[in-house]
């Protein structure tokens, strides 16, 4: 019976490879400028078809779930906890080489 109604309602089993890092979604309402989700945790294991163990030790279902992008580490953990870290203020090579090109542009156009 439960094939069955699976397979009416197109239910896919989640696909949360073991080893990758993800978020816990956070239940109820969140505060404004607070995340939705938990800094990610990494799959230590999967306990039943959509079960698995995380690196706190907890199990949790998949629907609880959110899969980070591959970019996210865990060094980069820091960075999703601290809200005020907008980029540094500081020009980087490239943006002094674009003022350059740009001021030899409207010296030119003085000259004619």
């Amino acid at each position: 019976m439960k094939e069955y109604t699976d397979r009416q309602r197109h239910a896919k089993s989640p696909k949360i490879p073991v080893g990758s890092f993800v978020r816990i979604r956070k239940p109820g309402i969140i505060k404004k400028g607070h995340s939705k989700f938990t800094p990610p945790l990494k799959v230590v294991a999967q306990k039943g078809p959509a079960t698995y163990l995380l690196g706190d030790g907890r199990a949790w279902n998949a629907i609880h779930l959110a899969p980070t992008s591959p970019c996210v580490t865990t060094s980069d953990t820091s960075l999703m906890r601290n809200r005020h870290n907008y980029g540094s203020m500081e020009k980087t090579d490239q943006d002094d080489q674009s003022e350059d090109k740009t001021d030899q542009d409207d010296q030119s156009e003085d000259e004619l």
